[in-house]
């Protein structure tokens, strides 16, 4: 591996994190607003969530992909195979060609494992000139985190990785109507990546 090759993989390392510390950002502040008014942030739509967090991204948008020339994109079909995608963004190449071109991110909030594995293939069909990210904001009882069934059913699919600063990803005590009890909420967020002999154009 040449030096080039490990400066665009430490700066794709480097894009991927901010993405995903502003997702962990985005909903402890969203879920802070809504316990002002009885709710968490496991009751918000997952378009909130996805529109939320790509305002935040924009905001930032030098910091994280290297040049403020970026295109925000909510609720986009990128290519025929892979269907309408959450949230997208497209990076002007002039000036950016150590960054990817794009960025596409699928979102769940609470949902079952086969729901995450439907938004996991989606996302194993965007062209390969994308960064894919996957992330589920998930439901789980405080003695039940670290063995959600959903968190190991992705773990255990081919070419993704956790993108989390520990062992385990971010969470939080949060509140849902439906439920007497506190519910924690883990902000889950898996990087799928590269696969050998994938598309790489639309």
């Amino acid at each position: 591996m040449d030096l080039k090759e490990t400066k665009t993989m430490a700066d794709t390392s480097d894009l991927l994190n901010k993405v995903a510390d502003l997702i962990v950002d985005v909903a402890r502040q969203e879920d802070i607003l809504l316990r002002r008014v009885g709710k968490g942030i496991l009751q918000i739509p997952e378009l909130a969530f996805a529109y939320a967090v790509g305002r935040e991204i924009a905001l930032n948008a030098e910091s994280v992909f290297g040049t403020y020339k970026v295109h925000w994109r909510p609720e986009t079909k990128i290519s025929s195979r892979s269907g309408i995608t959450d949230l997208v963004f497209d990076v002007d190449e002039e000036g950016a060609e150590r960054q990817a071109r794009g960025l596409a991110i699928e979102f769940k909030i609470g949902g079952t494992a086969v729901s995450y594995k439907d938004d996991l293939a989606k996302l194993k069909n965007i062209p390969e000139n994308y960064e894919k990210i996957f992330c589920a904001l998930i439901d789980a009882w405080p003695e039940d985190l670290a063995k959600d069934g959903r968190v190991r059913a992705v773990d255990s699919e081919h070419g993704v990785k956790r993108l989390c600063r520990g062992k385990f990803f971010d969470f939080f005590a949060s509140l849902h109507e439906g439920y007497a009890n506190q519910l924690c909420c883990i902000v889950a967020v898996w990087h799928l990546t590269k696969q050998d002999g994938a598309t790489q154009s639309t």
